[in-house]
């Protein structure tokens, strides 16, 4: 039985306080990493704003968003490598009686589907693909309220005391 989120719980007029899940507030504005390769970057430029306006890319979850980012960058690269050399390679090796040209499977092609696995497990995190999009609970981003000064009992500024006429 999946969990049902606290959001349609309330719809339903199901909810319980007492029983509530507790919401973790995280930090957003989570930095890229200096370590993302072009095409990782360029992912993470592409998702990672909308991620973060929905309140799902946070400062802890930065790290498995760069590897769902890696993990994009490597499959593009597989992507590449056969569409450039095929799925078949050949392998030239020297053996006693001279050189033999045999037929090889294109490592790449391995290598592609082990990072789209990758991929998808860390896209189905963040709610990227559809399917998944649902289970995510997301708290819209609100901006910081402007911090209030603080002004003791017995303060005479212009603010506290309006017959204080410093200005």
């Amino acid at each position: 039985m999946r969990a049902t989120s606290q959001r349609l719980k309330e719809l339903k007029g199901t909810a319980r306080n007492d029983r509530a899940r507790k919401e973790l507030t995280l930090k957003t504005g989570a930095k890229m990493p200096s370590y993302l390769s072009k095409a990782a970057r360029a992912e993470w430029k592409r998702i990672g704003p909308e991620l973060e306006a929905a309140g799902i890319l946070t400062e802890a979850s930065a790290n498995i968003f760069a590897s769902y980012c890696v993990s994009f960058a490597l499959w593009r690269e597989c992507l590449e490598s056969i569409a450039t050399q095929g799925q078949v390679v050949l392998v030239t090796s020297q053996t006693r009686t001279g050189s033999t040209t045999v037929p090889k499977p294109n490592p790449a092609v391995r290598n592609l589907g082990e990072h789209q696995r990758a991929m998808l497990a860390s896209a189905k995190l963040f709610g990227i693909d559809p399917l998944s999009r649902p289970r995510i609970e997301a708290q819209p981003v609100t901006p910081a309220k402007p911090t209030e000064t603080v002004h003791p009992a017995n303060c005479t500024c212009a603010t506290c005391d309006p017959y204080n006429l410093e200005m």
